[in-house]
């Protein structure tokens, strides 16, 4: 009410003083002004909230790199799976992998003994292909020498041509390779 009475007699002398010709004129673009703060923090609210939303979903990447002096460095991943990077070679991975799966960036060669887990599948993404796997061991070569080449020890893996798109099923003691034709 004090706030009221205070402009009520800034009002009146803006009148007295012709400043203005009607004292709902003022309040009315104070009104507007309010209201338009009001909006303008509900929108810095709602863009602040899908920032921290959208880097709870990416995952921080860590990069594990193996130099050619260096014949392999073994790495073991959240999930309990184990890399062998062979050198001149590279492993992006996450901090922690998300819920409903698991993935990797390889560069070069390694040899994957893969932790089992049916409810979140395991992904290799290389240059050439990408690899599905639940639960196995295998070996990639994906570097400059060959395009690509994956060699199952344990269980499947299911490939998928990058380019081609053609996928095939590779089990125990069998070899894929990429050739100009695909898988």
């Amino acid at each position: 009410e004090k706030t009221d009475e205070a402009w009520n007699k800034v009002y009146a002398k803006l009148e007295r003083d012709g400043l203005i010709e009607q004292r709902h004129q003022l309040p009315a673009v104070s009104a507007f002004i309010k209201w338009g703060i009001a909006c303008a923090a509900v929108l810095l609210c709602i863009i602040i909230s899908a920032v921290y939303i959208t880097s709870m979903r990416t995952p921080q990447m860590l990069t594990q790199r193996n130099d050619e002096a260096n014949s392999t460095l073994v790495k073991m991943l959240e999930d309990g799976s184990v890399v062998y990077l062979a050198g001149n070679s590279s492993l992006q991975y996450p901090v922690h992998f998300t819920k409903n799966k698991r993935s990797v960036i390889l560069h070069g060669n390694a040899l994957f003994d893969v932790a089992k887990n049916k409810a979140r599948p395991f992904f290799i993404d290389t240059k050439y292909a990408t690899i599905e796997v639940v639960g196995t061991s295998f070996n990639i070569k994906s570097n400059d020498k060959v395009s690509f080449e994956l060699s199952v020890i344990r269980g499947k893996v299911k490939v998928t041509d990058k380019k081609g798109g053609n996928n095939v099923l590779i089990s125990v003691g069998e070899t894929v390779m990429l050739s100009s034709h695909g898988l």
